[in-house]
């Protein structure tokens, strides 16, 4: 019995079979690196809020210190002239704003 020499021969591409594992591993990355990245834009939108809602508390703050002001009102009533604001006396809101607003400016 004479055996036949197995022939190294170089292959010039690649098989179906290649290209589809190649191609499964890579949906497979594909679809993980997808979850984190939705996971990271998710905390990147939490960071930025806090980070306003830490901006709008030192400018609060400075507002009251550099006025002298206990708090800032969450509404105006405001006039043109200070006779509107007079002949609104009974309307609380208006009394209390250019009340603010005299101890402000």
């Amino acid at each position: 019995m004479t055996s036949k020499p197995i022939s190294l021969k170089a292959r010039a591409a690649f098989t179906l079979v290649e290209l589809l594992v190649v191609m499964g591993i890579i949906a497979i990355l594909v679809s993980l690196l997808s979850g984190a990245v939705f996971v990271v834009l998710k905390r990147v939108d939490e960071v930025n809020t806090q980070n306003d809602i830490r901006q709008m508390e030192s400018a609060v703050q400075s507002f009251k210190a550099q006025y002298n002001v206990d708090y800032v009102p969450s509404r105006f009533y405001l006039c043109e002239t200070l006779a509107d604001y007079q002949s609104a006396s009974g309307n609380q809101l208006a009394v209390d704003s250019f009340n603010y607003l005299t101890r402000v400016w």
